[in-house]
């Protein structure tokens, strides 16, 4: 059932414009018959927001944070939506846990973060970042069962994956410095609580977690060239 109202323009009646706000029911077909469930008319800006942190959001984060919540609503759940500046940077959709929602999300603002980076760096300036990264293909059952175990690393990139969004970015000298290397057997116990078979997971996942030291530099602006002979 679509919601609107007529509306008048300048050339009379004619066009019909949505109202969030209606009542009313929606209806999805599935075997044998039909889903019928009360339309979300729900409005952000008609919401009484209350900060639950210690720190009260600004009005510019109060903004991106409706905008999120309108964007929200027409995604698929489960979602979970990042925005900044009213756009945007990172959705995760469809999703039956709202952790693989964010992660995907993560992945996808991880673009955004480095470009911010990149912008607010001098030439010549450098990036450090401790994370942790994922060296080689992990089954996707296994990855977030080691997660839970090597914290919470929703978002974390595979070591190549990593480098290739530093050097879109405009970074160069990118580096990976490994300082720990997360080892199956250190996992045993926890692999065992989780249901899962460590001789059997254990060589799949051996070695593949590591904290890192991530650096790059923007590159300095070359010199300006005074003539023909000077560039050469």
């Amino acid at each position: 059932m679509a919601a609107a109202m007529r509306h008048r323009g300048p050339d009379g009646e004619g066009f019909l414009v949505n109202d969030p706000r209606a009542p009313g029911l929606t209806a999805k077909t599935v075997a044998g018959g039909l889903l019928v469930q009360t339309r979300d008319n729900a409005v952000v800006e008609d919401m009484d927001l209350k900060p639950v942190t210690k720190r009260a959001p600004s009005n510019a984060e109060l903004r991106d944070l409706r905008f999120a919540f309108r964007v929200a609503k027409h995604v698929k759940s489960n979602t979970i939506v990042y925005a900044k500046d009213s756009a945007t940077v990172g959705i995760g959709a469809g999703q039956m846990s709202r952790v693989d929602a964010a992660r995907i999300a993560a992945r996808k603002a991880q673009d955004r973060v480095l470009a911010e980076a990149f912008r607010v760096l001098k030439p010549g300036g450098r990036l450090a970042v401790s994370d942790v990264v994922v060296r080689g293909a992990v089954p996707a059952e296994i990855r977030r069962s080691m997660e839970l175990w090597v914290g919470c690393i929703a978002g974390a990139l595979e070591e190549k994956e990593y480098q290739e969004k530093l050097a879109r970015a405009g970074f160069e000298s990118i580096d990976v410095e490994a300082t720990r290397v997360y080892k199956a057997e250190e996992a045993r116990e926890f692999l065992a609580a989780a249901g899962l078979d460590a001789n059997v997971v254990g060589p799949q996942i051996d070695g593949k977690f590591v904290s890192a030291f991530v650096r790059a530099v923007k590159p300095a602006r070359k010199a300006a060239c005074c003539g023909p002979s000077c560039c050469a």
